[in-house]
């Protein structure tokens, strides 16, 4: 007597067919497993679904990264020109400040020069102011001599006649 695993005596070939059923996919498997299987392929659907989202998503962010990265490095490049033109400038003014102050010390020099020469020129005027006044002095001291010489000699004259009249 055989004894199948279905618990009944017998050695029916049905009976062999269905155990080996039962043994590979267990009693009412093949639903169960059908059912399973929709089930994983759902979830695999939506976690693919929800992953070509998310990477959509995550393809538009770099996108938009990449855009401000873009801007910030325009931006920067503009700042990084700017900054070029106002050191140039900044150099410009200072070479500008250097020659104005060399032009200001030369002038400075020059006028300090003309101040001296004007100096010199009023001492000198001056001098000659006095030297004038001397001379003028001297020619009215001179004219005063040459009137009492004429004086004297017109007096001497005088008395020259009055002498020859007497003798």
């Amino acid at each position: 007597m055989v004894l199948g695993l279905g618990g009944g005596v017998g050695g029916g070939g049905h009976m062999r067919s269905h155990l080996r059923a039962s043994a590979i996919f267990g009693s009412r498997s093949p639903s169960f497993l059908m059912i399973g299987l929709i089930v994983i392929a759902g979830i695999s659907a939506f976690n693919y679904w929800n992953l070509s989202s998310q990477y959509g998503d995550l393809v538009k962010e770099i996108a938009e990264l990449q855009e401000h990265v873009r801007i910030a490095s325009l931006k920067r490049e503009n700042a990084e020109k700017h900054i070029d033109s106002l050191q140039q400038r900044l150099r410009d003014a200072e070479d500008y400040l250097g020659r104005a102050k060399l032009e200001a010390e030369s002038k400075s020099n020059k006028l300090t020069s003309s101040l001296t020469q004007i100096q010199m020129k009023n001492n000198e005027i001056n001098s000659l102011k006095l030297l004038n006044n001397e001379l003028q002095m001297s020619s009215r001291l001179q004219n005063a001599s040459i009137k009492q010489t004429q004086q004297l000699e017109r007096q001497l004259k005088a008395a020259q006649e009055i002498g020859r009249a007497h003798v």
